[in-house]
């Protein structure tokens, strides 16, 4: 009975591993979905740090646990796509080593727009870590995903 099987169980098994390479995608307002012309895009990293999209906790559902872990288990090759209607947004990310260093953004989202935070100006500390940088949210090249 196994064998029949065997060909949906590697279908599915490389679908899987196909699609899973291409980043996530999460849609942050209810069914039905948009057109992709009519709805924007938030698309961030791990890196980036992002914590809240509209007070939701997008680092949980993008990364898990591991959302705070350390530079070296980031994965900036995989990108989280947050899927939103258009309008105004804010978005709350760490600034900092630690939780209570974030900085809050307000960005105004227009329909078939791709946003992401961009980072810059910044200095670093004797110790490496990255600091006084001016953050904003801009439209960015839509980096895959759909």
């Amino acid at each position: 009975m196994s064998i029949p099987r065997l060909p949906s169980i590697v279908l599915t098994g490389l679908l899987a591993a196909g699609c899973g390479g291409g980043g996530l995608e999460y849609w942050l307002y209810p069914a039905p979905r948009l057109a992709m012309e009519e709805e924007a895009v938030f698309t961030t990293f791990e890196s980036n740090r992002l914590m809240l999209l509209d007070g939701e906790d997008v680092a949980t559902k993008c990364w898990g646990d591991r959302r705070m872990a350390s530079q070296a288990y980031h994965r900036n090759d995989m990108a989280c796509r947050l899927h939103i209607r258009p309008g105004k947004h804010s978005v709350v990310f760490q600034t900092g080593l630690n939780n209570s260093q974030r900085a809050n953004l307000d960005f105004q989202a227009e329909p078939g727009k791709v946003y992401g935070l961009r980072r810059s100006g910044c200095t670093t500390s004797p110790a490496g870590v990255q600091q006084n940088c001016t953050f904003q949210v801009s439209e960015v090249e839509d980096g895959g995903g759909g």
